[in-house]
């Protein structure tokens, strides 16, 4: 009769996944470890997906309204003008795009990442 082969090693489910640790391992070092070698991967399991996904639904809207990308053809400028407005009729009360329906703060965030990808494409250009 094989014998079986002794597994020194001790899996635990801690909301990133599946880990490996050596038994007798402390949590401190294990929250250490992960630290380590979590630091160079985005985190998008902290992201607020109903968040996104309102911002996905505008984007939606967008897409009907204006076309695919046509975001990206515009200056900064609009796009900061735009999420100020959207930015503005929340900061008074309405919560809601009255022509979508759906949250002003979703407009204010789509308009946001493109800022953001607008941003960052002028600063690849430059250097």
């Amino acid at each position: 009769m094989a014998k079986k082969k002794q597994n020194k090693y001790t899996y635990k489910e801690n909301g990133l996944g599946c880990s490996k640790f050596q038994k007798g391992e402390s949590n401190k070092e294990l929250a250490s470890y992960k630290l380590e070698k979590m630091s160079h991967k985005y985190r998008f399991d902290l992201l607020p997906w109903d968040a996104i996904r309102q911002a996905a639904k505008v984007m939606a809207f967008g897409v009907g309204k204006h076309g695919i990308d046509v975001w990206k053809t515009e200056p900064i400028w609009h796009q900061q003008a735009a999420m100020m407005r959207h930015f503005s009729e929340y900061m008074e009360g309405n919560y809601y795009d009255k022509e979508t329906g759906l949250p002003a703060l979703a407009h204010c965030l789509c308009r946001l990442l493109f800022l953001i990808a607008l941003e960052e494409d002028k600063r690849e250009k430059t250097s």
